[in-house]
């Protein structure tokens, strides 16, 4: 079978075993666009299974940083804010290595959460205000009643908008996060191409919590260095027999 037949015959199939290809061709071709069709199947995926929400300049977001000892924690100016801000160089869920983008969270707790700290821990929270207006591309709510109202009694689609909350949130082992987050990469790539300005996501650790991704770090800066200190009282896990 040649290349354009076997193009031909993905096309043919229905949207979420096109998208499932798609995930399991972008793990083995390395972030390169894995299909011919790709483009079409990320405007399909955007158009029909996300939501477009611009935030209005002066939005607040947070972002956190844990430290060792409670003489650690002195973090207060912008420029220290800049230096210790890194937002994983190394590549993320959706940057791809050597591109710093800015993750922020929704909510105060939620941006605890994402930094995972150990029971006693200090950690810094700031509040970090949009300089401009930005558009985004939301996944944070495709698993709401309204979307899969939408999906009515197709069991499919409500199969698909799963895949799609698996592959956005989902907890990854470091030792395979090359190979997991080549898709969202491929994913976060096509919407910077739209001019979007970020994305929307659920966190993977905090239940009913959601975290942003910018395209640019810039858009954001410190709201004047405000900041709250906290100390982890209490850790609580879930678990799954498996």
């Amino acid at each position: 079978m040649t290349t354009s037949d076997s193009s031909k015959k993905i096309d043919s199939l229905p949207f979420e075993e096109r998208f499932r290809f798609f995930i399991l061709r972008s793990k083995e071709h390395n972030r390169s666009f894995p299909l011919e069709n790709t483009k079409e199947l990320l405007n399909e995926l955007i158009d029909q299974y996300s939501y477009k929400i611009t935030f209005k300049e002066g939005t607040k977001f947070y972002w956190a940083k844990i430290h060792d000892t409670i003489k650690d924690f002195g973090l207060s100016s912008p420029l220290e804010y800049q230096y210790n801000n890194t937002t994983q160089n190394c590549g993320g869920r959706f940057n791809p290595p050597g591109f710093s983008y800015q993750y922020l969270s929704k909510e105060m707790e939620t941006a605890i959460y994402e930094v995972k700290p150990l029971l006693s821990a200090y950690v810094t929270i700031f509040t970090l205000t949009l300089n401009k207006d930005i558009q985004i591309i939301d996944f944070s709510k495709i698993t709401s009643g309204a979307v899969r109202l939408a999906a009515g009694a197709d069991s499919h689609k409500v199969t698909l908008i799963d895949t799609v909350q698996f592959l956005v949130s989902s907890p990854v082992l470091p030792q395979l996060r090359h190979i997991h987050y080549a898709s969202t990469q491929i994913i976060s790539d096509f919407i910077k191409s739209k001019r979007y300005d970020g994305i929307g996501f659920p966190s993977s650790v905090k239940e009913d919590g959601t975290n942003y991704v910018l395209f640019d770090k810039n858009y954001v800066s410190p709201n004047n260095g405000k900041r709250k200190v906290v100390r982890i009282s209490k850790i609580k896990y879930k678990y799954n027999d498996q």
